[in-house]
């Protein structure tokens, strides 16, 4: 299906370049042929697809290296936060087993 569309976007990029060249090839030249003005038709046609896929690439290239930076970003925000909460879990463990050993000598002290 993709290929399809590219074929009509072609021929249409092609009709209407043609269509300007047939209007414009009888001002520069006294009697203009049809195949000269369809072969640079192709030619210009060609180039317009290139400028386009150009900045279609472009464009897609820089939208992903901005996402990327985004979730580069939120991964180190979120790694930060890991390492955060697993401190305070360390701490809480150290604090349980403080409070075990203290109440174990507490028992044993009475």
């Amino acid at each position: 299906m993709k290929k399809v569309f590219e074929l009509l976007l072609v021929l249409i990029i092609f009709y209407g370049v043609y269509s300007v060249l047939e209007q414009l090839a009888p001002i520069f030249f006294d009697a203009p042929k049809s195949f000269p003005v369809i072969g640079v038709s192709f030619i210009v046609a060609a180039l317009l697809l290139v400028l386009y896929a150009a900045i279609i690439s472009g464009s897609t290239k820089l939208d992903t290296q901005q996402e990327i930076d985004i979730l580069r970003l939120d991964v180190k925000s979120k790694e930060l936060l890991l390492k955060e909460k697993i401190k305070e879990i360390q701490q809480a463990q150290s604090f349980k087993s403080e409070v075990i050993t203290q109440a174990e000598k507490t028992i044993e002290d009475e």
